[in-house]
């Protein structure tokens, strides 16, 4: 079992992540957004919030219909190494599976800073580099987004594919903190993951499922009967839909998401 975040748990092999919390019907409409690295700020110092209590459980994943898999994402050069990112953390597994892949690359010092929360800009990018699907919808010109804005292009691609939207003033919102339900609303809807009788019975497995939104519920169920997450056995389950998602988190949670997909191996034990 790997480490995890608080509350929830990811799973390739056996996993774990922290909780989240609630966002507003104006959050949904930006639910898909920010998460790499190269050319994001810097990072920030927060307070630690990797407790037992407040990890999070990634389950080996099932592997969808054939249909759905879109190809290998075998690892091209080895993975990177950052300061601040020891070994025995919870998260370097992912994080050097997705370096080895050219999914993440860093920050520009140097680190990693895998407790700073992501941004909109940062989500698109890990997005657009980690997954492969038909385009869904149309591309669109935001207004906040010129066109040498170093993630235009990632945040593009991640709105086609249908992972993320704008907002309804004709912005996106590149540098705006993403939310651990928005990071769930973001994969459960680019993955095209529908409810199902099994899905609808998902949420109150977390000790605080009520404190998602009624909109996010039907998402979030089928994120946890798809197995990227799944409560932590070993300690309280907390979705904390409404704190700020980590660059942590988020790595665990496109890992699973492409074992899911078939993508990737699921990390050994």
């Amino acid at each position: 079992m790997l480490g995890g975040a608080a509350g929830w748990g990811i799973v390739t092999g056996s996993a774990s992540l922290t909780g989240w919390s609630t966002i507003t019907a104006t959050e949904r409409l930006g639910a898909s957004q920010n998460l790499d690295d190269a050319t994001a700020a810097g990072p920030q110092t927060l307070p630690n919030r990797e407790t037992e209590t407040n990890r999070v459980t990634v389950p080996a994943p099932q592997v969808p219909d054939s249909s759905v898999i879109v190809g290998r994402l075998p690892p091209v050069r080895s993975p990177l190494i950052f300061t601040g990112l020891p070994d025995g953390y919870w998260a370097k597994p992912y994080v050097d599976a997705l370096t080895a892949r050219g999914v993440l690359n860093g920050l520009p010092d140097g680190t990693f800073a895998p407790n700073r929360p992501l941004s909109r800009a940062e989500l698109a990018t890990q997005i657009a580099n980690a997954f492969e699907m038909a385009p869904a919808n149309a591309g669109k010109a935001f207004s906040d987004l010129p066109i040498d804005y170093w993630a235009t292009e990632p945040i593009n691609r991640a709105v086609v594919m249908g992972f993320m939207t704008g907002y309804p003033a004709g912005d996106f919102r590149p540098d705006a903190q993403v939310s651990r339900l928005q990071v769930l609303v973001a994969l459960a809807t680019g993955l095209a993951l529908s409810e199902t009788t099994e899905s609808r019975q998902q949420l109150p497995r977390y000790q605080d499922w009520e404190t998602v939104p009624a909109w996010a519920r039907q998402q979030v169920g089928a994120v946890i009967q798809a197995r990227i997450i799944q409560p932590n056995a070993q300690s309280q389950s907390l979705l904390r839909p409404q704190d700020p998602a980590t660059r942590a988190e988020v790595a665990a949670l496109v890992y699973a998401s492409l074992v899911y997909l078939g993508d990737v191996e699921t990390l050994p034990e």
